[in-house]
């Protein structure tokens, strides 16, 4: 039982993980084109155009060996990649020959996407501008391991405000009129930040000289004067 008891935060964190990510898939797709924290509302997820092509091929940090006489390269357990090395850079020069093969059976399958970067040493891929084409178009392509569609994800307060419960509030408040209930939210609050100010006895740091003053050690904390503390920016921390 008491091993039981040590995956049960865990098993509850990824729980909650689940429900909030329900809630959120949830709130983008009732109104996708409504976010309130901007004027107009644009939609929270939509894609870019643009897609990220991974090849069958390891990149150069991942390769172990076994295509013709090239020498892995992926380096040994607690060693760096040396992008420089003889060994990186012939395989690095095969994944760009591979690399101009799947560019010409682009130009076959997808005439006007274009290859914008491309990547060899920890992921052997190309970032392609899709000019109107679908990912799919690239997927069939010989050598293509896996299409990944670039998505732009834009603040969307209407997902956290239904979190909360906000619009419930807001319809009572604008008597069964939810957007109405919203703009009068909040009329008549005043905001008020107390702030207790600057700790003046920081409790770290040596005896020090400045040249506006000194710390000394005072019931077991340091001080300062109070002309280096309201120096910009202050002298004692």
């Amino acid at each position: 039982m008491e091993r039981w008891r040590r995956y049960v935060p865990a098993l509850l964190a990824g729980l909650l993980i689940l429900a909030l990510a329900g809630n959120v898939a949830a709130g983008v797709a009732a109104d996708p084109r409504h976010d309130f924290t901007e004027e107009g509302g644009q939609p929270a997820v939509g894609g870019t155009g643009y897609a990220i092509v991974e090849l069958v091929d390891p990149p150069a940090a991942s390769y172990t060996g076994g295509i013709g006489k090239l020498k892995a390269t992926k380096p040994a357990p607690g060693k760096k990649l040396d992008a420089n090395s003889r060994d990186v850079q012939a395989y690095v020069q095969y994944l760009r020959d591979r690399h101009e093969q799947i560019k010409a059976a682009m130009r076959s399958a997808a005439p006007k996407a274009r290859v914008v970067r491309e990547f060899f040493l920890t992921g052997n891929a190309l970032v392609v501008e899709l000019n109107g084409h679908n990912p799919g178009q690239l997927a069939g392509i010989r050598g293509v391991k896996r299409v990944s569609e670039s998505w732009l994800y834009r603040p969307a307060m209407n997902v956290s405000a239904g979190l909360i419960g906000a619009g419930a509030l807001w319809t009572k408040l604008g008597d069964g009129q939810m957007d109405q209930g919203r703009d009068r939210a909040g009329e008549g609050i005043k905001v008020g930040v107390i702030d207790s100010g600057i700790d003046r006895t920081p409790s770290s740091g040596a005896r020090t000289t400045t040249a506006t003053g000194t710390w000394t050690r005072r019931t077991s904390r340091r001080r300062c004067t109070p002309a280096a503390w309201r120096a910009i920016p202050p002298r004692c921390w």
